[in-house]
């Protein structure tokens, strides 16, 4: 069994005293690849968030190579992880090679 680069343990996530997202888990092995799909609203963006570090969830916890992700550094999680979002706008003056 491959050990998990990205575990999620029962996350939760509040707004308003609105659950946004309640109790998931998840694990991601090297090479794994992950698509999280459902309607508007059903709380993906926030989840990918929580996972990236971007978002403090309400409960539960998300760990990168086995340490809480909470107790590593932007720059160090850089190292692993990026995430883009649909609406980002790259300068115009960066190669996509160079954005990837």
């Amino acid at each position: 069994m491959t050990a998990a680069l990205l575990e999620a343990h029962d996350l939760c996530a509040m707004a308003n005293g609105r659950d946004l997202v309640q109790a998931v888990s998840l694990s991601v092995a090297a090479g794994d690849r992950l698509a999280i799909i459902g309607p508007n609203g059903a709380g993906k963006t926030t989840l990918v968030r929580m996972l990236s570090g971007m978002l403090r969830p309400s409960s539960g916890e998300v760990k990168l190579t086995g340490r809480r992700l909470d107790r590593i550094s932007a720059a160090e999680r850089a190292l692993h992880m990026a995430v883009v979002g649909q609406t980002d706008q790259p300068d115009p003056r960066l190669a996509v090679i160079d954005y990837v």
